[in-house]
C-alpha cells in the first residue's frame, strides 16, 4: 500500500513539474502517465472501499449476530426505489 501511495505521489509531482508550461509534444508524452495514474488511483480507491466495507460488516456481525449479512451480497431489492 505504501508503494502505491508513493507511486501516486511521484505521478502527482511529475504532473506538477510539467504543468509549468510544457510544449504540446511534452503534453502528449504526459498523457500516458496521466492515464496510468488514473488507473492506479481507481485501483487504490476500490481496494480501500472494499477493505472499509469488509471491516464495517465485520463490526455489524460482531455487534448484531442476528443480522443476515448474506443479504448484503444479494444487492438491492428489485422493488426498492
Amino acid at each position: 500500500m505504501k508503494k502505491k501511495v508513493k507511486d501516486l505521489q511521484a505521478a502527482k509531482a511529475k504532473v506538477e513539474e510539467d504543468f509549468e508550461g510544457p510544449s504540446s509534444s511534452d503534453a502528449l508524452q504526459l498523457l500516458p502517465q496521466l492515464k496510468a495514474a488514473l488507473v492506479a488511483l481507481k485501483s487504490f480507491v476500490k481496494e480501500k472501499a472494499i477493505l472499509s466495507l469488509t471491516q464495517a460488516l465485520a463490526i455489524v456481525k460482531l455487534l448484531y449476530p442476528q443480522v443476515d449479512i448474506e443479504a448484503v451480497d444479494k444487492g438491492v431489492a428489485a422493488n426498492c426505489t
